[in-house]
């Protein structure tokens, strides 16, 4: 019975044998897998450092008061742009009287740009500011500009033309006139007004140029309907006189058919107590030599100082 035993130990594992181990003919090769090679990481390209600043602008003409932006780029290397450096700003001594900038320093944003806000003091002169990246920077002038100051009482002489169109007639008609308006600033801020009509004129004064602007024009009657209105004059200042040169348009309809009215002027003012060149008709309020009609009485169109 042992024998049996040990004899069918041998046959089951003479067959396990031949099922693991499957017979291989003599002219089939095992090949080898071939390995791969593991390609080597990607070298990482370098940080973008900043090598250059740039400003949008290298001069500043600045009122009293008055604020401007300005954009910082910081580049580096081909140009690429730098994220997230510091820009550090500095004004010279002299320069602290007469601006601030703020803020005093800004991290660039994906665009590689920072940006920064200059006011002027009440403080003319130049100002030096320089911007600062890493160990490059770059600097511009700020150059702040002292307000001539125009306030209180002015005569002046208004000549110009007027035309208007409607329902398809044009009429133009010439204006001239004369009076006198007081002249309120504030820093740089200039403003007059008719006081009859209570329209204003408003601007600023840079160094010795002016620019004012208000309406054209104001409806005398619920038929006129204004769709644009207005009215814009430049000049400049040199002692006591001021030369301005204006134009206004107003259109609309009136009664439903649309109008335009346009108007040039030239105006000259004088501040008090020289008006030798001037025929002044009234010192408190402004008066008018001729008044054209403009849709029969329905607008009153407004000049530099003058209504019509």
């Amino acid at each position: 019975m042992i024998s049996n035993i040990f004899l069918s130990g041998i046959f089951l594992s003479f067959f396990a044998f031949i099922i693991i181990i499957p017979d291989v003919s003599a002219d089939e090769t095992q090949t080898t897998p071939t390995l791969s090679a593991t390609p080597s990481p990607a070298s990482t390209p370098s940080a973008c450092e900043a090598d250059s600043v740039s400003i949008s602008s290298g001069k500043l003409t600045l009122n009293w008061d008055e604020s401007s932006d300005v954009t910082v780029t910081v580049t580096g290397e081909d140009d690429c742009f730098v994220q997230g450096e510091t820009v550090k700003t500095k004004i010279n001594t002299a320069g602290k009287k007469r601006i601030t900038v703020s803020p005093e320093s800004q991290e660039t944003d994906e665009n590689g740009e920072s940006t920064f806000t200059i006011t002027a003091k009440n403080n003319g002169g130049n100002a030096k500011v320089s911007f600062k990246a890493g160990s490059t920077g770059r600097s511009l002038i700020a150059r702040v500009l002292n307000c001539t100051d125009i306030s209180g009482r002015w005569y002046f002489s208004d000549r110009g033309t007027i035309k208007c169109t409607y329902d398809g007639e044009s009429e133009s008609s010439p204006i001239k006139g004369s009076g006198s308006v007081n002249i309120t600033q504030k820093s740089c801020k200039v403003k007059w007004r008719d006081p009859k009509y209570d329209v204003n004129r408003k601007g600023s004064v840079k160094g010795s140029k002016i620019v004012v602007s208000g309406k054209f024009a104001i409806a005398l009657t619920s038929k006129v309907k204004i769709s644009q209105n207005s009215y814009v004059a430049r000049g400049t200042i040199k002692g006591n006189k001021i030369r301005l040169k204006g134009s206004g348009k107003v259109t609309g309809t009136y009664a439903g058919i649309n109008f335009t009215c346009e108007g040039s002027d030239t105006a000259v003012f004088t501040r008090s107590g020289d008006t030798s060149d001037l025929k002044i008709k009234g010192k408190n309020q402004t008066a008018g030599e001729s008044s054209p009609s403009c849709l029969s009485g329905a607008l009153k169109l407004f000049q530099s100082a003058e209504s019509f």
